[in-house]
């Protein structure tokens, strides 16, 4: 009976390093820049580890990204969005290096812009099998 408790003490710590074996984290990051076409783009990066195997979504999302485009008549357009775009990665030995996810504003054809971009309201979320595993909400340096 000894033997049995024993081992079925065993198993159920083997059990237990194996389930909180993957345990997400930034090392770095996440960290955000603005640039290209009149400030139009904004990259976050970041470096994350403690992922295990499993592919990996990262979403960059911006609830406020304000800007101006300029139509044939010369007539300026403001316009106010959300962005969002997601990326999936492959963690190598349970890291991510270099998890850099883009967002752009753009105008629609035929129309000059975007201007004076201004990116507001911006997340960085790590999930995998659809569930979010960190996230964090990024810091946009002055455009």
């Amino acid at each position: 009976m000894k033997r049995m408790t024993m081992l079925s003490l065993l198993m159920s710590l083997c059990l237990a390093t194996a389930a909180w074996g993957q345990n997400p984290h930034f090392m770095t990051g996440p960290t955000a820049t603005v640039g290209d076409n009149n400030n139009s783009v904004l990259t976050a990066c970041s470096t994350i580890a403690g992922l295990g195997n499993t592919p990996t979504d990262i979403t960059v999302s911006c609830s406020n990204v304000s800007f101006q485009c300029i139509n044939k008549a010369g007539n300026i357009n403001n316009a106010n969005e959300t962005l969002t775009a997601t990326q999936q990665f492959q963690p190598h030995n349970g890291t991510i290096k270099d998890a850099c996810v883009s967002i752009a504003a753009t105008c629609p054809k035929g129309q000059a812009g975007p201007f004076n971009v201004q990116f507001q309201g911006c997340t960085y979320t790590v999930s995998q099998n659809g569930q979010v595993v960190l996230t964090s909400n990024l810091s946009i340096p002055t455009q």
